[in-house]
């Protein structure tokens, strides 16, 4: 009896050391994944000690105050074009020497794993000289995502967080859910010669290369639709306005091209009836 209680007694204390050691093993995973988002960039910026830098959370703390800040964005063009902090503003390498900034915002630099340590020293000193107020974005655009700044992506249907941001509806289906509403609102993303040959009555036309920075086009009350010349343009502009803070807009499958197809083929039933 004795020697079944020493046994059951080690094989507690057997499951008492592996639950510890596991729990060990999650508080330490926590950590290091806590240290790496914080030290993101940091390898990067190793040895930049001359400039000045912003947290993603002082700049988030910024933002909520309406502090007026000015993002500019040193990255390649493929790299901003992927996901970029809203309302930022890409400037090339080349060109950021002519940038004339306005003094009244604080301009935040946002650069990537792209850009060396000689460039943003290069910037640095440029900027220094015209007494332009600036400081950069600590860590990157690596440490703003990870610490949960919001970005603009270009949206891709093969992922599943991308599809979710978004509801397809089918074009014939459009006309009968917005008379069902009390409200509805109908974007066209496609460029403004095409919107004149022909577009769905009621829309406002705000080109996909304006949706950011004409969105206060779009009114704030209403039930969204979108639609842009073919079904990627459309899926695209529906995760763009949604990374804008657009939530529960209907994407228009097929876009305009589906939608004018099932226009023509149910006038061409009607006649023949």
């Amino acid at each position: 009896m004795q020697e079944r209680k020493n046994s059951e007694g080690r094989v507690i204390l057997f499951l008492a050391v592996v639950m510890l050691g596991g729990a060990l093993f999650m508080l330490g995973k926590k950590w290091y994944e806590h240290s790496q988002k914080n030290d993101a960039g940091a390898a990067q910026e190793e040895g930049l000690t001359e400039l000045r830098y912003l947290s993603p959370q002082n700049i988030l703390d910024r933002i909520s105050k309406n502090e007026e800040l000015h993002f500019i964005d040193i990255r390649p063009r493929e790299s901003f074009e992927q996901n970029h902090i809203i309302d930022s503003e890409w400037l090339g390498l080349p060109e950021i020497a002519y940038y004339n900034a306005s003094a009244s915002k604080l301009i935040i630099i946002v650069h990537g794993e792209e850009n060396t340590n000689t460039q943003l020293r290069e910037i640095n000193t440029l900027y220094a000289k015209k007494n332009f107020p600036f400081v950069f974005l600590e860590g990157g655009i690596k440490n703003w995502v990870a610490l949960g700044g919001a970005v603009i992506s270009e949206g891709n249907p093969d992922s599943y967080i991308d599809r979710t941001k978004v509801i397809p509806i089918a074009p014939e289906k459009v006309t009968e859910l917005r008379e069902s509403l009390v409200r509805s609102i109908v974007v066209d993303v496609r460029n403004d010669i095409d919107f004149r040959a022909g577009h769905i009555p009621g829309a406002i036309n705000l080109p996909f290369s304006r949706l950011e920075k004409d969105r206060s086009l779009i009114p704030s009350l209403g039930s969204l639709f979108v639609y842009g010349a073919n079904e990627a343009e459309s899926f695209q502009a529906g995760t763009k306005l949604f990374d804008m803070g657009y939530i529960g807009l209907r994407v228009i499958s097929g876009g305009f091209m589906a939608w004018e197809e099932k226009r023509r083929n149910y006038r061409s039933k009607n006649s023949q009836n």
